[in-house]
């Protein structure tokens, strides 16, 4: 079992599937690629619409989707979930429908610019406000911000990482990779793909670099940080 734990897929909805043929198109790629779940992850911005807005339009993409003749159940199954944008007072909006659907886990990306205290601050709040798992998308895009301040972030209870497929082929990302084995963290893959060209589904990289010897212990690594995820189930309504 494979799951893709991050990528956008619904039709029409963000910067993703432009419509619902791209996003079956997608699903077969996954299909290809051994993929038996996945969590659609819309980008969230809280300064350009509220949770409400967010989650009617979620709803709206995912049963256009869901309910198109093309979508065989022979299909990787659909879940719902956010690319959640962190910035000021978001930990004080109601997270909870922006979570990984039935899980105690939420996707935020971190913002483009320079650190500051104030990210960690909002991170473990929602850590600890809702009592679920932060999870960071795409780490190995932030390799630029200071050192010191990454494993700042890491250091925060209850933290996991996800880190993209396709990142598994550039150095920079795999010495990250490897630092996070090491620490033992809990990470879990996705593949970030909008579209089946410039930002296809990608597991292939991933699989032609654990394939190799040197990095083949992190598969298991990889297996049972996935089956540890699926595990935390949501307590909260």
């Amino acid at each position: 079992m494979r799951v893709d734990f991050h990528l956008h897929i619904l039709p029409d909805i963000d910067d993703g599937a432009a419509d619902v043929e791209t996003s079956i198109r997608m699903l077969e790629a996954l299909k290809q690629q051994e993929v038996t779940s996945i969590f659609a992850t819309p980008h969230f911005l809280l300064h350009k619409t509220n949770i409400a807005e967010f989650i009617a339009a979620r709803k709206k993409a995912y049963q256009e989707l869901i309910h198109d003749p093309q979508f065989g159940e022979d299909l990787p199954r659909v879940y719902t979930a956010a690319e959640v944008a962190i910035e000021p007072e978001i930990s004080r909006q109601n997270c909870f429908p922006l979570c990984y659907e039935n899980l105690s886990a939420i996707l935020l990306e971190l913002p483009r610019i320079e650190y500051k205290h104030w990210m960690y601050q909002e991170i473990e709040n929602i850590r600890y406000g809702f009592g679920v798992i932060p999870v960071l998308a795409h780490l190995e895009r932030f390799l630029w911000y200071d050192p010191k301040d990454l494993r700042s972030l890491l250091q925060l209870n209850g933290i996991a990482v996800q880190i993209n497929a396709g990142a598994f082929e550039r150095h920079a990302a795999r010495q990250l990779i490897q630092e996070l084995y090491e620490r033992n963290m809990r990470v879990i893959v996705g593949t970030d793909s909008h579209n089946c060209d410039s930002r296809r589904p990608d597991f292939d990289i991933l699989d032609s670099v654990v394939g190799k010897r040197r990095f083949r212990k992190w598969m298991p690594w990889l297996k049972e940080n996935q089956e540890w995820f699926l595990s935390q189930e949501r307590n909260h309504v």
